[in-house]
């Protein structure tokens, strides 16, 4: 299948082949690394490093992990001389999973690849063959129309390794991974130099040869929170290091040393991202022409997970409605209250940080030793109620611990079991839940291998997100509060659009996971969770929001608006370039006069046809798709005030929109329209008290004292 995915490298044990396997790890394993005494810097390894015994003229193979594009890097003054593959994935794994950005193979032999300026040989390996294939039939084309013709062989660089910076600045180390596959279109319009498309590759395909002295591997999460530079993808291990905290350390030192380690959320364990497939499986082998075997259950844990160091550790990440951990605006506290015990009602308070890094590592002592027959360990979780009066739990992924027969994990989570707000009045310092099986449990199941002397857990990754349904008042000054479903949702600065291209319309979404609740808001009455994405035509830059799961409607259910980034020579305006995609569908704009404001433009999506019309062109709920309209200069001017030397705003951290709803106008005709103003909302330090506040900058690229205004119909 398409979304099946495939183990990195060959499994061979020891029992079953003495000469070639991959080593039993003893060292490199992912993970914070034990500080040496007087440390001044805190170190967390996200490279999973490992050795192979193999014959002395043998390496392991490196297989890709599913259907992608792959693009490979140097890693300079290597010896032997070795290269990176980076693997973007184009299929998603067909479970609850957070999206997967990309796959990084360490320490791949450049030889395997590449040969002087050339692909190295067809008979290497699968994804040399087929840059050797696609090179043959251009020339067989080249062939037919010119004479005479001497036909060349396929150049290093149709695997991307001249991407660096020495080809365009886009290209060097601290500038993101993303340009390696998205920026190549704007580049070779403004460089005279010959474009590659870069090679396709299938799930399961021979990618090149690990140097078996010390390789590995590194997955990367999708998200808005994280960037991943481009110099980690040219390093055979990446560490992220932050300068330690000393006990005379400052509340400023603090949150910034705080905010630097939350960059290890966005990568997962290699060892949990493989054990996180105990339920579907994922596809290996051993070396040589053996046949890929689907491993699964305790096959997976023997077959698969046997050679990492962290097999038994399991990883709990819990998130704020912003994607860092969820005491990042320190609005929550450092404590949880897990219990492994169903009949305990009274956990104690666990502290989530205690590791000294933003994530809860649970192993099989956290868990009771005379589990052996049940597939499944789990765990209920209560959690700081802090400034969230009515919290709601989604799970990105992981299991909760519903939908299973007797002692058997768990099944896959429809969209609304993802969901859980099932909560009691709180009359301490945690939620309270009631503790009866279904959809009211706040239990989460981690796997466990059965038929074994003890409890043996299962390397895996759960993710929850810990949202706000309505903001409680906060005094908390680094706490950033929404007001409105709209308030804080879009991060302006983030948002990139990476496609290249001369297209009058460009495009781009992010697999974010974005909470919007709208269920108050006359004519809306929905809640859901949304990708985030930003367009940009001649005269506006658009932010939308994508609905993916919606949990509560009080409309009749309906298709959503799915969209994707593209580029297009299309002219008009982003919405209506939207609109057009289907028949039915139309962008309906009035200039009223507003009594405070004067003229301004109000848009909003129109339906035309009866229901089962719009059944029939199979038009989507509209009602939906949510979109914030302004001008390129005015965002060009939030871009340019936050590169000043001295912006309101420190632009180390992020910048959200904030969007605060303002009380109803009408035209002269007495029609109701809601006018919101838009500000630019982050962090500047308060030298005066000493810490980080929450502050705002203004919009209006004309008047610095002033802030842009954006208008819809009432209710919508």
């Amino acid at each position: 299948m398409a979304n099946d995915y495939y183990f990195f490298t060959d499994i061979n044990q020891q029992a079953s082949n003495a000469s070639d396997y991959i080593n039993v790890q003893t060292s490199g394993a992912y993970g914070p690394i034990p500080p040496a005494a007087g440390h001044t810097t805190d170190e967390y390894r996200v490279t999973s490093l490992h050795t192979a015994t193999f014959s002395p003229t043998l390496n392991p193979t490196a297989y890709a992990a599913c259907d992608g594009i792959v693009c490979v890097q140097r890693i300079p003054g290597s010896t032997p001389p070795l290269v990176n593959v980076i693997l973007k994935p184009l299929v998603q794994p067909a479970l609850n999973f957070a999206p997967i950005k990309y796959i990084i193979y360490k320490g791949i032999l450049e030889s395997s690849l590449i040969s002087g300026t050339e692909t190295a040989a067809a008979a290497k390996n699968d994804l040399t063959k087929s840059i050797w294939d696609d090179q043959m039939k251009k020339n067989a084309k080249a062939n037919q129309t010119a004479q005479p013709f001497a036909p060349p062989n396929p150049s290093a660089d149709a695997l991307g390794v001249g991407r660096t910076a020495a080809l365009h600045l886009d290209f060097g180390d601290a500038k993101p991974i993303d340009n390696l596959f998205y920026d190549w279109g704007l580049i070779i319009q403004t460089d005279p130099l010959p474009s590659f498309q870069l090679p396709l590759v299938k799930g399961g395909w021979s990618i090149g040869l690990f140097y078996k002295t010390s390789f590995g591997l590194e997955v990367l999460m999708e998200g808005l929170s994280f960037s991943h530079m481009l110099s980690s993808a040219r390093e055979l291990e990446t560490k992220i290091s932050v300068p330690a905290l000393t006990g005379s350390s400052t509340t400023k030192q603090r949150f910034e040393h705080w905010h630097a380690k939350e960059q290890v959320l966005s990568y997962m364990d290699p060892c949990a991202f493989f054990g996180s497939f105990f339920l579907q499986g994922v596809l290996a082998k051993k070396s040589g022409t053996l046949p890929f075997e689907k491993k699964s259950g305790n096959a997976l844990y023997q077959d698969v997970l046997f050679a990492f160091a962290n097999k038994q550790v399991a990883y709990l990440d819990i998130r704020n409605e912003h994607g860092f951990s969820f005491d990042y605006f320190t609005n929550y506290g450092n404590h949880i209250q897990l219990s492994y015990d169903p009949s305990n009602a009274s956990p104690g308070p666990l502290d989530y940080y205690a590791s000294e890094w933003p994530i809860l590592t649970l192993d099989e002592s956290s868990f009771p030793t005379t589990n052996t027959t049940k597939s499944r360990n789990v765990f209920q979780i209560q959690l700081p109620v802090g400034d969230n009066p009515e919290p709601l739990l989604y799970v990105s992924q992981g299991y909760r611990d519903i939908n299973r027969k007797r002692k058997e994990f768990p099944a896959e989570l429809k969209s609304a079991e993802r969901f859980f707000d099932a909560f009691e009045t709180s009359t301490g310092l945690f939620t309270a839940t009631r503790n009866k099986s279904g959809l009211t449990s706040m239990t989460f199941a981690v796997p466990n291998v059965t038929g074994r002397s003890v409890t043996t857990a299962v390397s895996c990754y759960i993710r929850l997100k810990y949202f706000k349904r309505r903001q409680a008042v906060t005094t908390n000054p680094t706490v950033i509060q929404s007001s409105n479903y709209l308030d804080n949702v879009f991060y302006p600065i983030d948002l990139r659009i990476l496609l290249g291209g001369t297209g009058s319309i460009k495009s781009f979404v992010y697999e974010e996971e974005a909470y919007v609740n709208a269920l108050g808001v006359t004519g809306l009455g929905f809640d859901f969770i949304a990708k985030i994405g930003i367009a940009r035509d001649i005269h506006n830059t658009s932010f939308f929001l994508v609905p993916t799961s919606v949990r509560t409607n009080q409309r009749q259910a309906s298709a959503l608006v799915t969209l994707s980034g593209e580029v297009s020579d299309q002219p008009g305006h982003y919405p209506n370039f939207v609109a057009l995609k289907y028949p039915l569908e139309k962008v309906e704009v009035s200039n009223p006069v507003l009594s405070a404001s004067g003229q301004v433009l109000v848009g909003k999506f129109v339906s035309e046809g009866d229901a089962a019309t719009q059944a029939k062109f199979k038009v989507p709920d509209f009602t939906k798709f949510l979109i914030i309209v302004v001008a390129n200069d005015t965002y060009n001017s939030w871009q340019s005030k936050l590169a000043a030397t001295a912006p309101t705003l420190d632009p180390r951290f992020r910048v959200y929109l904030g969007v605060k709803e303002l009380p109803l106008e009408s035209d002269s005709l007495g029609v109701s329209y809601t006018p919101f103003e838009l500000v630019l909302r982050g962090f500047a330090y308060d030298s005066s008290a000493g810490h980080y506040k929450v502050d705002e900058m203004n919009t209006d690229p004309s008047n610095s004292t002033i802030n842009v205004k954006v208008y819809t119909y009432a209710g919508a």
